[in-house]
């Protein structure tokens, strides 16, 4: 196997597991659950079960923020500002660890 199908599958497996973090804002709360038990699944020691809740509670938080964004950054990357800067990593560490 060459290295750029070794590159490709490995893309692929983490868009599958942390590509819902980039859609957020449009999934519902059933959504998100699922998603979240789905990476607790696999990430059983780094995530607690009540992940899925924490991301709920996220969602609001962030869209009180959303005209922060700036046009460069991604939303990722401006998720994970927003916990630092607002210092809400007490509040959302799966999340942050997630991120």
């Amino acid at each position: 196997m060459t290295q750029t199908r070794l590159n490709n599958i490995a893309n692929e497996l983490i868009l599958s597991r942390f590509g819902f973090l980039r859609k957020l804002h449009v999934l519902s709360s059933r959504e998100l659950l699922a998603t979240a038990s789905n990476l607790v699944e696999v990430y059983k020691d780094d995530l607690d079960a009540c992940f899925g809740n924490e991301l709920v509670q996220f969602v609001h938080f962030l869209e009180a923020f959303k005209d922060e964004k700036s046009q460069d950054v991604s939303r990722e990357h401006f998720m994970h500002q927003m916990i630092l800067k607002k210092q809400v990593q007490g509040s959302f560490p799966n999340v942050d660890i997630s991120l």
